[in-house]
C-alpha cells in the first residue's frame, strides 16, 4: 500500500492507511488506525478490545497496549485535545458503535473502515509519542 501525503503548515505527513479486518464490538479499528501511524500491517497490531460491553472485553487493555506493544518499539500512548500531528481519534462511529480514525492535527483523514464515513462524535484523540532515548 503507498504511502498518503499530507501537508500541514509548512510540513509533509506520511502515512500508509491500513484498513480494518475485523468489525463490530471487537472490530480491529484502533489496531488500524496504529498500523497506519506506524507504517507497519495491521496484522502485526493485536486487537485491543476497549469495548466495555462486549464480552471479551479486557480491563486492561489500555496497559497491555502502552506496556505490552507500543513501549517496546519506542513509543507510549498519552490522551491529548486536539492534538498537532498524527493521532488516534475516537469516538462514536455511525454505525453504532465507539469508532476510531487516524486524525491529523485534530481532523479527521482516514477511516480504517471500507465505508469511509468517520466518526460523528470525537470523544478523544490518542498520540503515539515517541519515547526519548
Amino acid at each position: 500500500m503507498r504511502s498518503r501525503r499530507f501537508f500541514a503548515g509548512f510540513v509533509w505527513f506520511e502515512m500508509i492507511p491500513q484498513d480494518q479486518t475485523t468489525f463490530g464490538d471487537i472490530g480491529n479499528c484502533m489496531s488500524a488506525c496504529i498500523a497506519s501511524i506506524l507504517e507497519i500491517p495491521v496484522s502485526d497490531v493485536p486487537n485491543f478490545c476497549c469495548v466495555k460491553e462486549h464480552p471479551e472485553f479486557d480491563p486492561n487493555w489500555f496497559c497491555n497496549m502502552g506496556n505490552n506493544f507500543l513501549m517496546p518499539r519506542g513509543y507510549k500512548p498519552r490522551f491529548r485535545k486536539c492534538p498537532q500531528g498524527y493521532s488516534v481519534a475516537m469516538g462514536m462511529g455511525p454505525r453504532g458503535h465507539r469508532h476510531s480514525c487516524v486524525a491529523l492535527n485534530g481532523e479527521i483523514v482516514f477511516d480504517p473502515h471500507p465505508d469511509r464515513l468517520g466518526l460523528e462524535t470525537i470523544t478523544e484523540y490518542m498520540i503515539l509519542e515517541k519515547i526519548d532515548e
